[in-house]
């Protein structure tokens, strides 16, 4: 699947119906979301069970306090709108084990 980037209501909407779904929350100026960011889009590409979207904090962050983001870079997963999991790091590792959780539910 490709990475889509969510900027605006039709996008979170369509994020929001897939029945799995992992949203990177990011910011340009965060040096451990630059470290992660070139991995996310290869993975994606890679995984067709899973939907993958990314969203910059400033540009959607109504987000943010939905799924109560605290810290960035963030990943969660949903399933029609409702976040199943989360994981905050740039640990391609533990990412991996993250999407493998998700991709088991």
């Amino acid at each position: 699947m490709k990475l889509k980037v969510i900027f605006n209501r039709a996008h979170k909407e369509e994020a929001f119906r897939d029945d799995k779904a992992i949203i990177f929350f990011y910011a340009d100026w965060c040096e451990y979301c630059n470290k992660i960011a070139p991995y996310i889009s290869p993975i994606a590409n890679e995984i067709n069970d899973i939907k993958f979207y990314r969203t910059d904090i400033y540009d959607m962050n109504e987000l943010l306090d939905k799924f109560e983001i605290r810290a960035i870079p963030a990943f969660i997963s949903i399933k029609k709108g409702e976040k199943t999991r989360e994981y905050v790091g740039c640990d391609i590792g533990k990412l991996l084990e993250f999407i493998q959780e998700v991709q088991e539910l």
